[in-house]
């Protein structure tokens, strides 16, 4: 019995390890005020210290051309990281963020890539 059991765990195991790497993000949910904060506060308090610097960055990046955002929002943004309370800041901006992850996000607020320079004639 003992030998069917320790296949059995293992491939449990492996199956829990999948499935847990294939989980989905957490999204956004711009659709109320009240939605958006439960979902913004999920986000960060999924995040490490060091995530939640790297999240205000993209924020700030993503937004600021919505001109959504406060200016007492962008100085936290470019200054802090994120904390759950701040999505009284950011409430302005929840459609432009409706749906979004946090990869998503980052992905948003990267700054365009440079062209590289044009070759001058000789």
């Amino acid at each position: 019995m003992n030998i069917l059991i320790r296949p059995l765990l293992s491939l449990l195991l492996i199956f829990a390890t999948v499935k847990a790497e294939t989980k989905e993000p957490i999204r956004l949910d711009g659709t109320t005020d009240e939605s958006f904060e439960i979902s913004f506060e999920k986000i960060v308090r999924s995040l490490k210290a060091s995530e939640r610097r790297t999240f205000a960055l993209g924020l700030f990046g993503a937004l600021l051309k919505h001109e959504c955002l406060s200016s007492e929002a962008i100085v936290q943004l470019t200054f802090m990281s994120v904390e759950p309370r701040d999505a009284l800041l950011i409430r302005p901006c929840r459609t432009y963020l409706h749906g979004m992850s946090y990869p998503e996000i980052l992905q948003a607020g990267k700054p365009p890539a440079k062209e590289s320079a044009q070759k001058l004639p000789n």
